[in-house]
């Protein structure tokens, strides 16, 4: 059985609501889709992210792509996997991927147009204007040019709505931070803004934090640093980056922390665990969320 639905989303721009050219197709069973997450057996973290997130119904995910899913703060691959195969269990799935509609694509039913005469006119204004050596510019464009030639500067090259040409202007290198993700052949690495650093070979990277970058290569997690090279090995199920030395590693359904030598600093036994901030982490155990230090002391309990 096939289930549609109309969604209405708010414009930005007017303080009215408009509706999607096309119906969302959701397909599935109509019971099976208004069924609650908490059906789906998942894991109490993944739970608690789909929730905190308004995702109550099988329904509410089976209208996602899985790219939306990833809008979702700290949802990641492993997430991902295990959400898909609870759904595909009940016969239901993401929607696929959005394809844009060429717009400039031909139309089959459109008569082609006939070449039109060449206007003479245009032609003869441009030479008549080189002829008479630029003396049909405005006044400040003449003094602007009189002034470029007089200190040996090139004239500076227009588009056609007089604009100065954005691609002459002088392109900074990005902080390692801010290092921009590069595809090829299916593949990921970082360019600087000016050229690619590191060459296309991952299956995933995620961004520079604490001069590391965690990637994915055949389905395990490690790190590189800013020349590619591997500084922790390909070995986790799935981890996160780095922040104040240590980084959340998962291990099964629990997860720890581990530090920039690839060593367990605290070990997987928590539902859920944040990065670090000021020294501070946020890890959930025994159904409850605390505050731990780097040591992994509890600070704060709720």
């Amino acid at each position: 059985m096939e289930f549609y639905i109309w969604e209405f989303m708010a414009d930005k721009n007017k303080n009215r609501r408009r509706h999607h050219n096309a119906p969302i197709e959701v397909k599935g069973d109509k019971e099976v889709l208004s069924r609650s997450i908490e059906s789906l057996a998942l894991a109490e973290d993944t739970l608690s992210l789909l929730k905190n997130n308004k995702i109550n119904t099988i329904y509410d995910l089976a209208k996602r792509t899985e790219r939306d899913m990833f809008r979702i703060q700290t949802f990641n691959k492993k997430h991902l996997i295990a959400v898909k195969n609870a759904i595909n269990s009940v016969g239901i799935d993401f929607l696929p991927p959005v394809v844009k509609e060429n717009k400039e694509a031909p139309n089959q039913n459109q008569k082609p147009q006939l070449p039109q005469p060449v206007d003479q006119k245009p032609l003869e204004r441009n030479n008549q204007k080189q002829q008479n050596g630029g003396q049909n510019q405005k006044p400040h464009e003449q003094q602007k040019a009189q002034n470029n030639k007089q200190n040996g500067q090139k004239p500076q090259q227009q588009n056609k709505n007089g604009r100065a040409n954005e691609e002459h202007r002088p392109r900074v290198e990005l902080p390692v931070e801010e290092w921009i993700k590069v595809s090829k052949n299916g593949k990921w690495g970082f360019s600087n803004g000016l050229t690619t650093v590191i060459e296309p070979r991952f299956d995933e990277v995620f961004c520079f934090k604490d001069g590391l970058a965690c990637v994915d290569v055949n389905g395990k997690f490690g790190y590189i640093d800013e020349k590619g090279n591997y500084v922790i090995e390909p070995k986790f199920e799935c981890a996160m980056s780095f922040s104040e030395g240590l980084a959340v590693f998962f291990e099964g359904e629990k997860c720890g922390y581990i530090n920039k030598d690839g060593n367990i600093a605290l070990s997987a036994k928590y539902d859920a665990a944040t990065a670090f901030e000021n020294g501070r982490a946020k890890v959930k155990e025994f159904g409850k969320w605390s505050t731990i230090d780097i040591e992994g002391n509890i600070i704060w309990s709720k």
